[in-house]
C-alpha cells in the first residue's frame, strides 16, 4: 500500500509526505510486514517575502529539508555455491538442493545441499535520512548555485559473511549492524555569455564529499569479511570495522624499523647453489595493515558547453580522489614476469631500496644498520616465486584512486527547419558525434590500470579491488543522426 500527500500555500509553501506499507512473504512472519514513511517541507522565499519578487538579480531562491525512512529486503544477487539465496521469487531464502557431483551414476540420482545459512529472523534493510538544502538563481539564470547536507543511518543490512567450514557451510547471510553517511553536495553553473546573435557559454560544476562509518557490527564482532558482502584474496581484503570507513582494506606489508627511519626490515636467506654468499630479502609482517578506504570521499564533476546557431560543442569531466585501490593484476604481472617492477634492476641481484638490516647485541637489544650492500636475489626468485617476498606483499599493490578523466566530448548540429521542411515529412534533423572516456590521468604510484576497473562480481559491494579476469574499460567514439517526422 502507497500513500503521496502535498500541501502547498500561495505558490510558496510545500508541504510533501509519503507512506509506504509492504509485506515481504519471503521473510519470517514477524518481520515480513514494515512500514515506511517520509515527510518534506520547501519555502520558495523568492515568493514568500514581498521585497525579493521585485528584485532584479534574484531569480529564484528556495531552502527545504525532509526526512525519510526506507526499508528493503536486499538480497544480494544470485550466486553459485554462495547461501541459500540461488533462486529469486518466494523461495529466495528456502534450501535449495542441486546434483551431486559424478551424478546420476548407475541410474542412481543425489543432491547436496548449498554452502550458506541464513540467519533466524532475517530483518529488512532500514535507512533513516535527513537532508536540508539551498537553491539560488540570479541575473536571468546566469548564476544558479545549489548545496545540500545530508545524514543517513543504515541499520540491519544484509551481508554474506564467511564462516567455519566446521559447521557444515561455508557463509552466512546476516543483518550486519549500523552504518552512517554524512556528506555535503555543491553545484554551481554560470552563463557568463549570452548574446542575441545566439552565441551561448556556460560551465558548471559539482562538488561530492561523502564519510561513511562503521558504527557497529553484530555479535559484538570487531572486523566483518565474506563472500560477496566484502571481496577477499590471498594478501588482502575488504572489510567492515567499527569506527572506520567501509570498504577499508586490510593487507599484507613489510615489517619496518621502530628507530623512526621507518625502513624495509631485511632477513638472510641461504642460497642453495653458494652457501657461504649472503643474500637478504624482504621480511613480510606477520599481521595486516589497514591502507584505508576504497570508495571515494571526494568527487568533482565538470562541465562546459558552448553553442552557435545549431552547432553545440560540449564536455564532462570528472576528478575523484580520497581513496585507494589494490591491484591483483600487479601481482600476475610480477608472476608472469611482464610487469615493469620485475625488470627495473635487469632481473639481476639488487640491493633492496630504504632497507635495513637488524644486529642484536649481547643484552638482546635490536639496532638496526641501513643496508647499502647488501643483495637481494633478483629474477623470478625474488618477483614471482617466493610470495612472502614481493607477489604475497599487499603493499606493493595498493596505489591511490585518485583519476581525472574526460567523460565525454561531443559535437551537435541541429540542421535548420527552414532546410529540413523541403524535404517534406522531415520536421527536423540533426546530427551529433562523440567521445567518451577518451582521456584518463591517474597519479604516477599507478602504473596498473583505470581505478574504476573492478574485479568483483555482481551482487558485490567490494569496490576497489580489480583484476585481471576482466575486460578493461574502453574509450568508445559514435555519431547519431535524429530525425523527426
Amino acid at each position: 500500500f502507497y500513500a503521496d500527500l502535498t500541501l502547498g500555500y500561495k505558490d510558496f509553501l510545500y508541504l510533501h509526505g509519503s507512506g509506504r506499507y509492504d509485506n515481504i512473504s519471503i521473510l519470517d512472519p514477524a518481520n515480513r510486514s514494515f512500514f515506511y514513511p517520509g515527510v518534506d517541507a520547501s519555502l520558495v522565499f523568492s515568493n514568500a517575502i514581498p521585497a525579493l519578487k521585485d528584485a532584479s538579480f534574484l531569480d529564484y531562491g528556495k531552502i527545504r529539508g525532509g526526512i525519510t525512512k526506507v526499508s528493503a529486503v536486499n538480497l544480494p544477487n544470485s550466486q553459485t555455491g554462495f547461501g541459500v539465496y540461488n533462486s529469486s521469487g518466494a523461495y529466495a531464502l528456502s534450501s535449495t538442493f542441486s546434483p551431486g557431483t559424478g551424478f546420476p551414476f548407475g541410474g542412481l540420482s543425489s543432491f547436496t545441499a548449498n554452502n550458506g545459512l541464513v540467519q533466524p529472523g532475517l530483518r529488512p534493510e532500514t535507512t533513516v535520512s535527513f537532508e536540508t538544502g539551498l537553491e539560488l538563481s540570479f541575473f536571468k539564470r546566469r548564476l544558479s548555485l545549489g548545496a545540500t547536507y545530508y545524514t543517513q543511518k543504515s541499520t540491519d543490512q544484509t551481508v554474506t559473511t564467511t564462516i567455519t567450514q566446521a559447521s557444515g557451510f561455508g557463509t552466512l547471510l546476516i543483518n550486519a549492524g549500523e552504518v552512517s553517511n554524512k556528506g555535503v553536495e555543491l553545484d554551481l553553473n554560470i552563463t557568463p555569455v549570452r548574446l542575441e546573435n545566439g552565441l551561448t557559454v556556460s560551465i558548471g560544476g559539482n562538488f561530492n564529499y561523502n564519510n561513511n562509518e562503521v558504527i557497529s557490527l553484530p555479535f559484538g564482532q570487531i572486523a566483518l569479511t565474506g563472500s560477496s558482502a566484502v571481496a577477499v584474496t590471498n594478501n588482502a581484503g575488504l572489510y567492515a570495522i567499527p569506527g572506520q570507513s567501509f570498504p577499508a582494506l586490510l593487507g599484507t606489508y613489510y615489517q619496518r624499523t621502530t628507530d623512526g627511519t621507518n625502513r624495509v626490515v631485511m632477513t638472510r636467506v641461504p642460497d642453495a647453489l653458494n652457501p657461504t654468499v649472503e643474500r637478504y630479502a624482504p621480511v613480510r609482517a606477520p599481521d595486516l595493515k589497514n591502507f584505508g578506504n576504497t570508495q571515494p570521499k571526494y568527487k568533482y564533476g565538470f562541465n562546459a558547453n558552448i553553442s552557435y546557431k545549431g552547432l553545440t560543442l560540449a564536455g564532462q569531466g570528472e576528478l575523484r580522489t580520497g581513496y585507494v585501490i589494490y591491484n591483483t593484476i600487479g601481482e600476475n604481472l610480477d608472476f608472469t614476469g611482464s610487469g615493469i617492477r620485475s625488470v627495473q634492476y635487469g632481473r639481476q641481484d639488487f640491493v633492496y631500496p630504504n632497507s635495513a638490516i637488524p644486529q642484536t647485541d649481547a643484552a638482546g637489544n635490536t639496532t638496526y644498520v641501513a643496508n647499502i650492500d647488501k643483495l637481494t636475489p633478483g629474477g623470478s626468485e625474488f618477483w614471482a616465486n617466493t610470495a612472502a617476498w614481493n607477489t604475497g606483499v599487499a603493499e606493493n599493490y595498493v596505489t591511490s584512486g585518485t583519476f581525472f578523466k574526460i567523460r565525454e566530448l561531443s559535437l551537435s548540429y541541429a540542421i535548420p527547419a527552414a532546410l529540413t521542411s523541403k524535404l517534406g515529412l522531415i520536421k527536423g534533423a540533426s546530427i551529433n558525434i562523440f567521445g567518451r572516456n577518451i582521456f584518463t590521468w591517474v597519479p604516477k604510484e599507478n602504473i596498473y590500470t583505470d581505478p574504476e576497473f573492478s574485479g568483483t562480481t555482481a551482487g558485490s559491494n567490494a569496490i576497489g579491488i580489480n583484476s585481471y579476469l576482466q575486460t578493461p574499460p574502453t574509450k568508445f567514439y559514435g555519431a547519431t543522426l535524429n530525425v523527426s517526422l
